[in-house]
């Protein structure tokens, strides 16, 4: 049943997809990350809100350098990433910005 899916999704489905899950996660670590300014500071828990810290940068570097056009290869996450809402279900994005692949195509 989900191959059927996958073959029918366009290539704009598949990046959108891909963003919407790593724009929240990365919401995820940085709430995490706010919840932990309510910790008290005793001794090495400072420590612990690094951990989220490091999530939700990691999150940021994964949008900008892992969501790629199918194509040729280009980054498209800060393109992506910076159309639409957080939790929005398409960006604004239609074409790939370096080779021009319509992104509403069947991929």
């Amino acid at each position: 049943m989900t191959q059927t899916l996958d073959n029918n999704m366009t290539i704009g489905e598949a990046i959108n997809g891909k963003l919407r899950r790593a724009k929240i996660v990365g919401f995820l670590f940085w709430l995490a990350f706010a919840a932990t300014m309510f910790i008290p500071r005793e001794g090495r828990v400072f420590f612990i809100s690094m951990i989220p810290f490091a999530g939700f940068g990691g999150t940021i570097l994964y949008i900008f350098f892992f969501i790629k056009c199918p194509r040729c290869g280009a980054p498209l996450g800060q393109a992506g990433a910076t159309s639409g809402s957080l939790f929005s279900k398409k960006t604004k994005l239609n074409f790939c910005p370096n080779c021009g692949v319509n992104l509403n195509e069947p991929s």
